[in-house]
């Protein structure tokens, strides 16, 4: 392997910043949804996984920056960048759950797609999580040439981390799958705007992501290996932004689209004490698409994330 080729990252440390800007500026602006859909509630399990998609970024992101503008040696290379690899997997992981649960809302929990998910999680979440630690055991750091100041210098990795990429793809696929499926359904029965937008979101979002994780797969395989990661921490900024500006879509609707003619209205003023962060909100818009349905006997309205 030759050190000195792999040794210099012109730019990396300009797109790893870049990253963090729009981290820093879509929180700025999205701070006032947090404070009133997320901050003024009671505090469930659903805002938890809310909080960690939505603040874990910053760690991983400073992290990163720390490690291309610092002079460290290369067990210290080592450990900051076990620490990153694990937030941005973890991170990861988080954002895919709560899209999960989404998912899960729109079937109005039925059986066999909770059972599904279930199993998909499981396929998805435990090899991903396996093949980080894998990814980490085959790292090798050396110190830094001379004509380098600063910054960390990979000398050897494996490409087994291709694999957690895939397996996020296949996790996104049957999400946005499931979703599509529901969504032609709703969209077949109502011409409201906010069931299209909802629905064109979540495609949108996957296409975002599906650009990232192949990517990722396949920069591992064709660039130097200090280029191997160069997408890691945009993929896990966009992920945790965009799931975080799907739950305040939905909580906005729920909080401002209540209508006061409507039959159901009353209800979902008495069930305001409901906490749920995603869940309850895409049922209670449930209601809305289908009004000629006996939604009071057919939706659990409970909070899943409690």
């Amino acid at each position: 392997m030759d050190s000195e080729s792999n040794a210099k990252v012109p730019g990396m440390a300009y797109l790893i910043a870049a990253t963090n800007v729009v981290l820093i500026y879509d929180y700025i602006c999205t701070l006032d949804l947090e404070v009133t859909y997320i901050w003024s509630r009671p505090w469930s399990l659903g805002s938890v996984l809310f909080l960690i998609n939505r603040y874990t970024p910053f760690v991983d992101t400073a992290l990163s920056l720390y490690l291309l503008r610092t002079v460290i040696t290369p067990e210290s290379c080592l450990i900051h960048y076990r620490i990153m690899s694990w937030f941005i997997a973890m991170g990861m992981t988080v954002s895919e759950w709560i899209l999960m649960l989404r998912t899960i809302a729109m079937w109005k929990r039925k059986k066999s797609i909770v059972i599904l998910v279930a199993i998909l999680a499981l396929c998805t979440n435990i090899p991903g999580l396996v093949v980080t630690e894998l990814e980490m055991r085959s790292l090798e750091f050396t110190p830094i040439p001379e004509f380098r100041v600063y910054g960390c210098n990979l000398y050897k990795a494996s490409k087994i981390i291709i694999v957690s990429y895939l397996v996020i793809l296949l996790s996104e696929t049957v999400i946005v799958v499931l979703t599509m499926i529901k969504g032609y359904e709703h969209i077949r029965r109502s011409t409201s705007p906010w069931v299209i937008q909802m629905y064109r979101d979540g495609l949108l979002f996957y296409i975002y992501i599906l650009m990232f994780t192949l990517g990722n797969v396949i920069v591992p395989i064709v660039a130097q290996l200090n280029y191997k990661n160069i997408l890691a921490n945009p993929q896990r900024v966009f992920h945790s932004i965009l799931c975080s500006r799907v739950i305040f879509g939905i909580l906005e609707k729920r909080s401002n689209g209540i209508d006061s003619s409507h039959p159901m209205a009353l209800q979902d003023h008495r069930d305001a004490n409901v906490n749920s962060l995603v869940l309850t909100s895409i049922i209670e818009t449930l209601d809305a698409w289908e009004p000629d349905n006996n939604i009071i006997n057919t939706v659990d309205e409970r909070d899943w994330t409690e």
